[in-house]
């Protein structure tokens, strides 16, 4: 069976990338079969299977001033 996979990453805004995967299985749409199934001879592998992926990895930074809160009631002081 003949798979390829290609990856490209683009950077967005400094705080997220976007991955564009480009994928192909069986390419050659061979007959295949899992040896270790107990229906092996009547249910064989899929067959030529292709497609694009697309994942989005983001950042969120939280920025929290101590400075502006009342922390002196809540622990009582």
């Amino acid at each position: 069976m003949l798979d390829t996979r290609v990856t490209k990453t683009f950077n967005l805004n400094g705080s997220s990338n976007l991955k564009v995967t480009l994928f192909g299985k069986n390419l050659l749409d061979e007959v295949a079969r899992n040896h270790s199934s107990f229906v092996k001879n009547e249910v064989p592998l899929p067959g030529r299977n292709y497609g694009i992926k697309f994942n989005l990895t983001y950042w969120v930074s939280i920025i929290y001033n101590l400075k502006t809160h009342n922390l002196h009631g809540f622990w009582g002081f």
